[in-house]
């Protein structure tokens, strides 16, 4: 059975609740009471980003981590042109000096674009993404409340 958009927003909010867990436990009852609940979504709503800012992002700071990602990526050159060449070590070493070389430059290139617009640095596994309210919606006429928090 296909969702569309306007079945979603048409439908009855059999329940809200302040987190997903609590959204997922009320669908399991409705799975557990014979509901059929192939139509059931759970929509979060008040969706907020929350992202932990690490430090100031400086032209010396946008060039060391320019030239750590060069260096890996002139690791990764390194070592396909070492399969076509008896220096193995020293291809590996010229990509990776390269590719560091590279990286800086790229990082503090891109550090002076971006100036002003975002001088901050932060963590992508800091990213986290939070409801405000987590909605259980079902549609087909036949509704019925879960016990746990209606």
């Amino acid at each position: 059975m296909e969702i569309t958009r306007t079945d979603v927003v048409a439908r009855e909010v059999v329940a809200s609740f302040p987190t997903y867990s609590q959204a997922q436990q009320a669908v399991q009852e409705l799975t557990t009471s014979d509901y059929p609940v192939e139509g059931v979504t759970i929509v979060g709503a008040d969706m907020r980003m929350v992202e932990t800012v690490t430090g100031r992002m400086t032209t010396g700071r946008a060039a060391l981590a320019g030239a750590a990602s060069g260096a890996w990526i002139g690791l990764l050159i390194g070592l396909m042109i070492s399969l076509a060449t008896p220096y193995i070590l020293g291809a590996v070493l010229w990509g990776v000096f390269w590719g560091a070389i590279f990286g800086a430059i790229l990082g503090v290139v891109s550090q002076l674009v971006w100036r002003g617009t975002r001088d901050f640095a932060s963590t992508r596994d800091s990213l986290i993404f939070v409801w405000g309210r987590v909605r259980v919606s079902a549609g087909g006429g036949r509704v019925v409340r879960p016990a746990c928090g209606v």
